[in-house]
């Protein structure tokens, strides 16, 4: 059953059957008034013979255009107002970031509506936040995760007291990123300068000699490769793994055929310089769209939640990306 919470109380978010055992270990919890946001846990809470309030999207209906719309503009915004710092022969970084960044962005701002409508619909006395023990890193996340952090900071900036709750993160309701992100677009372009230096040759006079890297399927290439071929220009077929139409294709044209597995491995230390290097690119675009107030919702700045829930743990990532 769902009802709705009492003024001056404390207040409490559940979200994983981990957190409500937390919550029944508790003295007094009674006095605290509950909230769900997650729908799946409803049935156990009423089971238990819990009240507790539902904080589900239909509470926002009316802000959803307008955070899809901030979202997505924010995502894309910050390509274009940073591509001058890219630095010379390096990718850049934040085309890959789009989808998931949009999703987290739009995330967060569900997430601090839901605390916002919690912190002004009870005035709580107290407030209870869940801190795991390790929160997904990017480009997966927790939307219960975002909306504790909100509680946090708004209890913070009100004088709220805080009860924080330690939780294990098993059983966390992680959200994984999508997997064409930053790790698909910088590995192509990392293959691409990596294939580039593997394909160099000295010519007869001595000055090297450049090829046009292809990598697609024949289906939205082919066309295109045969016509640049026809007019004599050096091509390099890419493939990230052997695929025979591809090969066949490359064969009877006499074009240059190569696998990912020709490319040589990095070293380990050269892992760690390119993933430095990436990261140093991200931060850089962050703090000047920080300096620029660029990650401003209405009144609310969502930078330090940027900084702190987005790129405070990007270090597995970014290897995997150094090391494709």
């Amino acid at each position: 059953m769902s009802g709705q919470a009492f003024p001056m109380r404390s207040v409490i978010v559940l979200s994983t059957p981990q957190q409500l055992e937390t919550f029944l270990r508790m003295e007094k919890t009674g006095q605290i008034s509950v909230f769900c946001d997650n729908e799946s846990l409803y049935s156990l809470l009423e089971k238990k013979g819990i009240i507790f309030e539902k904080l589900d999207e239909f509470l926002i209906r009316d802000q959803w255009a307008a955070m899809n719309s901030w979202g997505c503009g924010k995502a894309s915004g910050w390509i274009q107002l940073c591509r001058n710092l890219t630095p010379a022969k390096e990718p850049d970084v934040l085309p890959g970031f789009f989808t998931n960044f949009s999703v987290l962005l739009i995330t967060a701002l569900k997430n601090h509506a839901f605390a916002e409508h919690i912190m002004t619909g009870t005035s709580p006395s107290s407030v209870y936040v869940f801190d795991p023990e390790i929160r997904p890193a990017f480009p997966d996340f927790s939307g219960n995760a975002f909306l504790n952090y909100f509680l946090k900071a708004m209890s913070v900036r009100k004088g709220i007291p805080l009860q924080i709750l330690l939780t294990s993160s098993e059983g966390c309701d992680c959200k994984r990123g999508f997997s064409g992100s930053l790790s698909s677009v910088v590995r192509f372009f990392i293959k691409r300068i990596l294939a580039f230096f593997f394909i160099r040759r000295p010519g007869k006079d001595k000055k090297l000699k450049k090829y046009l890297l292809v990598d697609g399927s024949l289906r939205h290439l082919g066309a295109m490769v045969d016509f640049l071929h026809r007019k004599g220009v050096p091509i390099i077929f890419f493939d990230d793994e052997f695929h025979a139409d591809l090969f066949c294709f490359s064969a009877k044209r006499g074009i240059r055929y190569v696998t990912a597995d020709r490319l040589p491995s990095p070293s380990q230390e050269a892992i760690i310089r390119k993933r430095e290097t990436l990261r140093a690119q991200l931060m850089t675009k962050f703090f000047k769209a920080r300096q620029d107030g660029f990650f401003k919702y209405e009144e609310c700045d969502f930078s330090d939640f940027i900084q702190v829930m987005v790129l405070g743990d990007m270090t597995t990532y970014l290897d995997g990306v150094a090391k494709e």
